[in-house]
């Protein structure tokens, strides 16, 4: 999957640092998650104030803080990439 989307059209940068990372747990902060949050829950606060659509990053927002407060995952001092955990988390049921 990391090499097919490293590929393709939605390719970047940070994907190809962060994806063979992640994929292996190494979340060793670049970025810490909780300055992340904290970057999204600021642009979508000026989103709402501005009444400009922005569910995209409100999803991701709320993504994020949900990782953020997992007292078992326990990742908010980690790289950003850490989201990862609370997804794999919540797709296992």
């Amino acid at each position: 999957m990391i090499e097919v989307i490293g590929q393709g059209a939605i390719q970047s940068p940070v994907y190809a640092l962060k994806g063979p990372k992640m994929i292996v747990k190494d979340h060793a902060p670049n970025f810490p998650l909780k300055h992340a949050h904290k970057d999204m829950k600021l642009a979508s606060d000026m989103a709402k104030a501005a009444n400009v659509e922005f569910s995209v990053m409100d999803k991701a927002e709320e993504l994020f803080r949900g990782a953020r407060s997992d007292e078992e995952l326990n990742v908010a001092d980690l790289d950003f990439s850490a989201v990862f955990e609370k997804v794999h988390k919540d797709s296992e049921g």
